[in-house]
């Protein structure tokens, strides 16, 4: 495959509902389910594939061997309305000091400005993951605590850059608390973020699991945020299904990402409502669960609106999110807390064709 999957999404997608634990058929998922798996999984392979881009390819390959690169193999590719990206297979480890003439002769082949997203080191070689230049750089930090002392919370997020050089960032809220809820959680998070990293529109990954919930014979549902960020074109879009609203501050002032859909598998129709941005080096974007937009949403007399907001994001993302939780703890609201805060920097002109790449073993 040309991009990392995060693992097979059927098998994860199964773990999502319990089976069925008596009767007829024990052990193994209801038949509902499994027709909606079965229908999601035709749905994604039904999706448009990406189209490669010969020239590209041949020209870029030109200029790594040029560079004295053992060049196996090279893949340049678009996808709907994602820019192109390259996936370049090398006969040999590369150095380091080479990352940035090789972004430079993927810029002239492409015909935009380039940079190497990740290095993943393959047997007898590496494999390099060139996307568009980035214009910003963003930095997430998140904090969860539990509404019970030795609990696990029914709370989680994650980020990842993905391999076409966007960043993927997700909160998402399991129905209740304690350990049912934090495996609902912790399978969605992992299923989304494969299947979005191997190139699957984010609304029909969505859209999918939502089916595959609602199918199951116990009633599962879970708050869910979903925020993709192309650095290259600071574009940004924010996809909610039943969460709390989403803050985005910018030049001090607050302003609220709201959304209407249903939380996820609440109906096998439901859909997620989507909120395109444009980010500016200096925006901070909040997400948070129920369990903190409560307390964040209480304004006390003499209190500023969103209470505690302004204060907290003076700290890095990491503590800022630990603020955020702090403060909803003091306001005792009876559920799972957790904030993830997403903090937007520009790059300088010098570093515009290197996006810090990951070497990945």
């Amino acid at each position: 495959p040309l991009l990392r999957a995060g693992g097979a999404p059927p098998g994860r997608a199964l773990a999502l509902i319990p089976p069925r634990t008596q009767g007829e058929g024990a052990g193994r998922p209801p038949d509902r389910q499994l027709q909606s798996v079965s229908g999601w999984m035709n749905a994604l392979a039904g999706e448009k594939p990406a189209q490669r881009n010969g020239a590209a390819e041949r020209q870029l390959a030109r200029a790594l061997a040029s560079l004295g690169i053992r060049v196996r193999t090279v893949i340049c590719q678009k996808r709907g309305d994602a820019p192109m990206t390259a996936c370049v297979l090398l006969g040999e480890q590369v150095d380091p000091s080479m990352l940035e003439m090789i972004a430079q002769a993927a810029t002239r082949a492409m015909g935009r400005d380039m940079s190497i997203v990740a290095v993943d080191t393959v047997k007898g070689g590496c494999r390099l993951h060139i996307g568009p230049a980035p214009r910003i750089r963003c930095r997430a930090g998140g904090a969860k605590k539990s509404l019970e002392a030795g609990q696990p919370s029914g709370d989680g997020w994650a980020k990842r850059t993905l391999m076409d050089g966007r960043v993927l960032l997700m909160l998402c809220d399991g129905m209740g608390t304690g350990k049912n809820a934090a495996q609902l959680t912790e399978h969605a998070l992992q299923l989304l973020e494969g299947l979005i990293d191997m190139g699957i529109p984010v609304e029909s990954a969505l859209t999918g699991l939502n089916r595959l919930l609602a199918a199951g014979e116990e009633v599962r549902l879970a708050a869910l945020d979903v925020l993709v960020i192309d650095p290259a074109s600071q574009r940004a879009a924010m996809y909610k299904m039943g969460a709390c609203p989403s803050i985005l501050v910018r030049e001090g002032c607050p302003q609220l990402i709201e959304g209407a859909a249903l939380p996820m598998g609440a109906i096998e129709q439901g859909k997620p409502n989507i909120s395109m941005l444009h980010l500016k080096a200096g925006d901070a974007i909040v997400l948070v669960s129920d369990g903190i937009w409560q307390a964040l949403a209480q304004q006390g007399d003499g209190e500023e609106p969103l209470y505690g907001l302004r204060q907290a994001l003076a700290e890095s993302p990491g503590r800022a999110a630990s603020r955020l939780v702090e403060l909803a703890e003091q306001r005792a609201y009876p559920d799972d807390k957790s904030a993830v805060v997403l903090q937007v920097d520009g790059f300088p002109r010098r570093l515009t064709r290197m996006a810090e790449p990951a070497y990945n073993a």
